[in-house]
């Protein structure tokens, strides 16, 4: 797997070559529309996504990344900086930067430029010798010079364990799952606080899952959720406007007392038991 480090155009045998189904120009890659490359076109934007941590990514979508100023959206993501995994396929050493063309498999080479000071003690750290034909993962910006995209590199790592490799690609559908999930938030959790109207013919009442009817409306909003750090207390209150803020607070310990839901990054966000 990932065995081709040869100069030739071979694509990572562990399925995410040329092939379908990979991160190559196959169908179902990464860069197949509406898949990783570019952003839906069936739905509109919802939400403003930042990620400003580094974003794994692949070289075919920040070719396909779309620039509004200077800002680069991979997908609904604003991408400040990135990070890609890839094959040295050439070195060119100048004055002030090194150029590397590297290449994962899933589109075109991309020219990484890697700006520092040759003469400085710590060149061999901040500047470590890669050679053709070895693996790197590169850490940086995205750049536009004339209509070609590029990253502005302030960090490269050579490879040792090839590993990595399938440990990126996960990353990048990780987050591409993360991100796709998080802006539909609003559409799916506002869907879940409407399900159960204050009016219903639960009201009062027990509902058939042993829940009364606050309980079932926090209960299905919090499972509407689909954010890692699950929803904020803040925000499932506007949700459920229906029910008061005491009546939300003794839903959320009952349904947290019978493990439905788990507090997770404090005690004020909180996520299904089930998933």
């Amino acid at each position: 797997m990932w065995s081709n480090q040869g100069g030739g155009g071979g694509g990572f045998d562990g399925g995410y070559g040329t092939g379908g189904g990979g991160a190559g120009s196959g169908g179902g890659g990464f860069n197949s529309p509406g898949g990783f490359g570019s952003p839906s076109q069936s739905q509109p934007s919802k939400v403003r996504v930042k990620s400003k941590s580094l974003l794994p990514c692949t070289i075919q979508q920040i070719l396909n990344a779309q620039q509004f100023d200077d800002v680069f959206k991979i997908g609904e993501v604003e991408a400040y900086q990135v990070t890609i995994v890839g094959l040295t396929r050439s070195v060119k050493q100048q004055e002030t930067h090194v150029t590397y063309e590297i290449d994962d498999m899933s589109g075109p080479t991309l020219s990484v430029r890697h700006y520092g000071d040759k003469n400085s003690p710590d060149a061999d750290k901040a500047m470590p010798v890669i050679m053709e034909n070895s693996y790197v993962r590169v850490c940086g910006v995205i750049r536009n010079f004339s209509g070609q995209m590029s990253i502005a590199a302030f960090q490269i790592i050579p490879i040792k364990d090839l590993n990595e490799l399938t440990s990126h690609i996960l990353e990048v559908i990780h987050s591409h799952m993360y991100h796709t999930k998080r802006n539909r938030l609003p559409e799916a959790v506002g869907g879940a606080a409407k399900a159960l109207p204050a009016g219903n013919a639960f009201a009062g009442a027990q509902a058939q899952n042993g829940l009364t009817s606050a309980q079932q409306q926090v209960y299905s909003a919090i499972c509407a959720c689909p954010l890692q750090e699950g929803i904020g207390i803040k925000e499932l209150q506007q949700q459920v406007g229906s029910v008061s803020q005491h009546a939300l607070r003794e839903a959320v310990e009952f349904l947290s007392s019978e493990g439905h839901i788990y507090s997770t990054i404090d005690d004020d966000h909180y996520k299904s038991t089930d998933g």
